[in-house]
């Protein structure tokens, strides 16, 4: 979690962006209340995966010249703001435990995102508020549960 974190991990899917948003122009025109959007997130390295981490990234203009999030030098951004994770689960697991999800490098995992706006969220936090899912083969038997 940033060059201030102490914990051993690896990423077994290389960090990527799933979604944008112009603050400068966020609430300016209308919202829709909720988009959803699958991305394939190809797996680099073999292992268990114990959670999806999610991590916010602010830059200071659209050309992305310079950065605030886990990897900048702002120590109190780097500790509190950027992280959300949601435990994830093998479909396999027994009801009430957590058994990681088992990944091959090469394999590619569905990433289904629910981005919700305006009138479709259900928390007060200001911009855009997300809900995560991994889904198997099936897109209709989740492997994991919402962010």
């Amino acid at each position: 979690f940033g060059f201030h974190s102490t914990m051993g991990y690896k990423w077994l899917s290389p960090p990527r962006c799933i979604h944008e948003v112009d603050f400068g122009a966020y609430g300016k025109a209308a919202l829709s209340n909720e988009s959803i959007a699958v991305h394939s997130l190809p797996v680099a390295e073999s292992g268990r995966g114990h959670a999806l981490v999610a991590r916010w990234l602010v830059w200071d203009t659209m050309e992305k010249q310079r950065m605030l999030g886990a990897e900048s030098g702002y120590l109190g951004r780097a500790l509190t703001w950027p992280h959300y994770v949601q435990a994830l689960s093998s479909p396999t697991s027994a009801p009430g435990a957590v058994q990681p999800l088992a990944v091959s490098a090469g394999d590619v995992v569905q990433l289904e995102v629910t981005v919700r706006q305006a009138g479709g969220k259900r928390t007060g936090s200001a911009g855009p508020e997300f809900a995560m899912r991994i889904l198997s083969g099936d897109p209709e038997q989740p492997r994991g549960g919402e962010l």
